[in-house]
């Protein structure tokens, strides 16, 4: 409303701030029906979210949000920026095996709730049999898992060593994991070699799934392929990390000299087996592994680690100039003397480009109308022409060199 000078969001955060004034107060404490049950589940969850997201002393008391909670209209549940007590989890942990779980789509659960010692994990999750999405911070038996058809995102932080000895005694064909599972992300920076037999049951037994987060599926399904008959499975990732480990390598350790030797293959192994990704994380053993790439026509977002190979440029040329054009997002580590005219030329549809190492530029850039944000370390000159582009970004730790416009 242009008469008005208050912004519609600010008003809508007032009218927030005065419902949970109002419940503070115990103002529909005597009514006959709960208020909030015709109320639209957005706004249910962002009442919730806010009464939350306030400061300890500030915050309603959980008995005082109990309508919200109960009122079969929650949907979204976020606690990773909240700080509980004891007695609140407690309280909180048997609002959620109730009946105010019911309808939940959305859970984020933090590591407090489980050093309650009270609260158990599994059985919160048992009584939310509309979730798709679920998130916690620590381990829990992923046998209840089966009760949450509709569960769609199953995410585990700082965790991947309980997982690893869950594995260990479990047999994974016998869980029975949601039919609409798409990501499954268990472990966190944990190295291909401690979790690829895992993985590679997680691609067996669960067809759907998209992403099994930022580890490693390279050599898992290498190892299915080298051991059993692919062509009875059909993978959908369409988001992979392909390398040993997310955690930085300044070099491959000697005893890896094997696994870098046949990195090409893993990868060509790869590419065959997940035709449909769309977003790639790699890191570069070998420099013969990018060739393949060129086979992943739905690729746009791609993320490449040059850290462990010093002679990758010639084929990352190679490989810019057959996919370049269908690439959106590009971030290049640990090469250098990319020529920016090249990238810029083959890549006409790229919004983002991130280059930690140094770039050259040989002529005024005139061929980047969609990028939005440019992110470089070092460049070898200290003016450079750019077109007009409508919302851009420049980020560099080299002050001494300006942009020009048009």
């Amino acid at each position: 409303c242009k008469r008005c000078k208050i912004s519609a969001p600010t008003l809508y955060k007032m009218c927030l701030l005065q419902t949970i004034y109002l419940l503070k107060k115990k103002a529909w404490n005597n009514c006959e029906r709960n208020p909030f049950s015709n109320m639209p589940s957005r706004i249910v969850n962002d009442l919730v979210a806010f009464s939350f997201s306030r400061e300890k002393d500030d915050r309603p008391k959980i008995e005082e949000l109990q309508l919200l909670l109960k009122s079969d209209q929650l949907e979204r549940v976020d606690f990773r920026n909240s700080t509980f007590s004891k007695a609140e989890c407690i309280a909180l942990f048997h609002l959620f095996t109730d009946e105010a779980s019911l309808n939940l789509r959305y859970l984020s659960l933090t590591r407090q709730f489980q050093n309650s010692k009270i609260v158990s994990m599994e059985m919160m999750i048992q009584k939310c049999p509309k979730l798709q999405f679920l998130e916690t911070e620590t381990f829990f038996n992923l046998d209840v898992l089966e009760c949450c058809t509709a569960l769609q995102v199953v995410r585990m932080r700082y965790s991947s060593r309980e997982v690893l000895n869950y594995f260990r005694h479990r047999n994974v064909a016998l869980l029975k994991f949601p039919e609409k599972l798409k990501v499954l992300d268990v472990f966190s920076y944990e190295d291909c070699f401690s979790t690829y037999k895992i993985i590679g049951k997680f691609l067996k037994y669960c067809p759907e799934l998209i992403s099994v987060g930022l580890i490693d599926s390279s050599l898992a399904v290498y190892d299915i392929c080298q051991t059993e008959d692919s062509s009875s499975y059909q993978f959908n990732l369409r988001r992979c990390y392909w390398g040993i480990s997310l955690n930085p390598l300044d070099a491959v350790p000697e005893f890896l000299t094997g696994y870098v030797a046949f990195y090409p293959n893993i990868i060509q192994t790869a590419v065959s087996s997940f035709p449909f990704v769309e977003e790639l994380i790699i890191d570069v053993y070998h420099k013969d592994c990018l060739e393949p790439l060129q086979y992943l026509k739905k690729l746009s977002v791609l993320i490449i680690n040059f850290e462990c190979c010093s002679d990758g440029l010639s084929t990352f040329t190679t490989l810019i100039s057959k996919i370049g054009h269908q690439i959106k997002h590009l971030l290049i580590s640990g090469l250098h003397m990319i020529s920016l005219n090249l990238i810029f030329n083959l890549c006409p549809r790229l919004e983002s480009l991130n280059l930690s190492g140094s770039a050259t530029v040989s002529k005024p850039i005139k061929t980047c109308m969609n990028l939005q944000l440019l992110t470089i370390q070092e460049i070898d000159k200290k003016i450079f022409v750019f077109p007009s582009v409508k919302l851009f970004k420049l980020e560099t730790t080299d002050s001494s060199f300006r942009f020009v416009f048009g």
